[in-house]
This record gives C-alpha cells, sequence and structure tokens, in this order.
C-alpha cells in the first residue's frame, strides 16, 4: 500500500445521527481540515431523518465534504454482523484510507455500538473470505472523535484546527432547525467559544 502521506486520501466518518452533535460537532474541523488540503472526505450518517437532509448537505458542503445516509434506526443501532457488513460495505466502496467515529467510550449508546461496528467492518474490510458487492480493502488507519464535551473522553492524539475553526462553527450553525428548536444547541456552541483556539 501506497504511503498516505505521498497520496491524496479518502476519508470516511461515520457518525451515528444526522444532527451536528455526530461528526460535524466531534471532527468537523479536522474533516474540514482533510478536505481544504485537497482529500476527499465523505461523512456517514448510519441514521436517516428526511427532515434534516437539506441542512446536513448543507453542514457537509460547507465543510467541504460529501456526505450519505444509511438506514440504520435511530435508538437500535448495533455492532452485530448485519449492521457491521453494512458498514463494512460503505468501507469497501469508498476505498477508505482513513475511518473516523465514535470513541467506544462514548456516552451515547448509539454511537458506542457504531464505534465497534466500525471497527469490526474496517477489520473484516480486508478479508477476502468476507463477500460482498465490492472487492477487499485494508483500511490504513481508524481514529475515534473526541466526545460531546469531553464526557468519557480517552483520546490520545489531537488534531489542530485552529485554521478550520471558525468554519467549523459556520457549519453547525447551518442546522437551524436544531438551533431554533434545542436549547441544547446553544448550550454546544458556548462550549465551542470557550474552547476556541487563542
Amino acid at each position: 500500500m501506497e504511503p498516505l502521506i505521498n497520496k491524496k486520501l479518502t476519508i470516511v466518518a461515520f457518525g451515528a445521527h444526522p444532527d451536528p452533535f455526530d461528526m460535524p460537532y466531534q471532527a468537523g474541523g479536522t474533516l474540514a481540515k482533510y478536505a481544504k488540503r485537497g482529500h476527499r472526505v465523505i461523512m456517514v450518517s448510519a441514521s436517516y431523518e428526511e427532515e434534516w437532509q437539506d441542512e446536513i448537505a448543507a453542514i457537509a458542503k460547507h465543510l467541504g465534504a460529501e456526505h450519505r445516509f444509511l438506514d440504520f434506526a435511530e435508538g437500535a443501532i448495533f455492532d452485530d454482523p448485519s449492521h457491521t457488513h453494512r458498514l463494512m460495505a460503505v468501507i469497501r466502496e469508498y476505498k477508505a484510507d482513513v475511518v473516523i467515529t465514535h470513541q467506544p467510550t462514548d456516552y451515547h449508546p448509539d454511537h458506542r455500538a457504531l464505534s465497534r461496528g466500525v471497527l469490526g467492518a474496517c477489520l473484516l474490510s480486508r478479508v477476502g473470505e468476507v463477500k460482498s458487492q465490492h472487492a477487499p480493502h485494508k483500511v490504513g488507519n481508524l481514529f475515534y472523535s473526541d466526545t460531546t464535551s469531553g464526557i468519557n473522553s480517552q483520546g490520545s492524539i489531537y488534531v489542530d484546527v485552529a485554521e478550520t475553526w471558525q468554519q467549523k462553527i459556520e457549519a453547525l450553525k447551518l442546522h437551524k432547525r436544531l438551533s431554533e428548536t434545542h436549547g441544547v444547541a446553544r448550550g454546544a456552541f458556548d462550549i465551542i467559544r470557550e474552547n476556541a483556539p487563542q
């Protein structure tokens, strides 16, 4: 496999839900930084909410990413073979060099289950005996995003996102439906401002 530093990468970021508190919030700065350097970035929401589709598309576009929805059920995401093989199929389809998802210690049960499923999918993706529509593919690296508010976070590698911080904030504000109807959105923006690069 070609060293990752010498090639244009494909980054696939799996979030459990189509709201800004998953990949846009937890890894938006990193995804924008990858995109800014000319890499292909795909944000995948495991569950689907039709009412949020346009806003999620706008957020992804602002971060320089593509977006895609799966049809997992919110509140019923598991790391069983069915879910794991669906995730593996996405990894093989895009030939992901880098995969990002939630930490396995995340506070939300859907996030934890998806994290385990993505790990399993990355491991199975390279196995030729596991058949799918797409050829086996070896993932270069799997990284976990920080948890929301740092709750239960076990991070050891952090990305400097000072150059894309404002871009991330602007992207999150595009989710107008959530910010208008959920007070938690305003609280999240307070957390972001408090932790902004100086």
